[in-house]
């Protein structure tokens, strides 16, 4: 596998079940972007940002503490910018060898609408770094939801 695209996490896990053995781990402590790790943006603000869940907040779109100290966030009304082509790209990932590997991240993600417009947010995969397929669309909740995407394939 070559990335795993991400969107607003706090903590990713890529791990091999039944035995949990971690494979990448990334809770965006050291407050930029890991090693590796890159991104995809058009938007007038730089894109994804690390920091705290309050500095990283606007007036109408607060991002609940989730009890990490930082967290990768992008955030469209704080910028009132076009955040529609977004990715969060972690570094390759091999997972050859390795069955059953399961990736789990925090995502926090209203799926709001704003002038007819809603957004949307996607785990998605690249065996190239160009193409992209999605694994999942995320649905949006209230609050922080733990995801858990089966890697199997890859």
């Amino acid at each position: 596998m070559k990335h795993i695209v991400l969107t607003l996490i706090a903590i990713l896990t890529v791990m091999v079940i039944p035995n949990a053995q971690v494979i990448l781990q990334e809770n965006f402590e050291i407050g930029n972007f890991p090693p590796g790790w890159s991104q995809e943006s058009n938007a007038t603000d730089g894109g994804w940002k690390i920091g705290t869940s309050s500095s990283l907040s606007s007036q109408s779109w607060p991002i609940a503490d989730n009890g990490s100290t930082r967290i990768a966030a992008t955030n469209d009304d704080a910028c009132n910018c076009n955040k529609n082509q977004e990715r969060l790209i972690s570094p390759p990932v091999d997972l050859r060898g390795l069955p059953g590997a399961v990736l789990q991240v925090d995502v926090f993600f209203g799926k709001g609408s704003y002038q007819n417009f809603s957004e949307t947010a996607t785990i998605e995969v690249s065996l190239d770094g160009v193409s992209w397929s999605t694994l999942e669309d995320l649905h949006g909740h209230g609050g922080w939801d733990t995801h858990h995407v089966n890697l199997s394939n890859f």
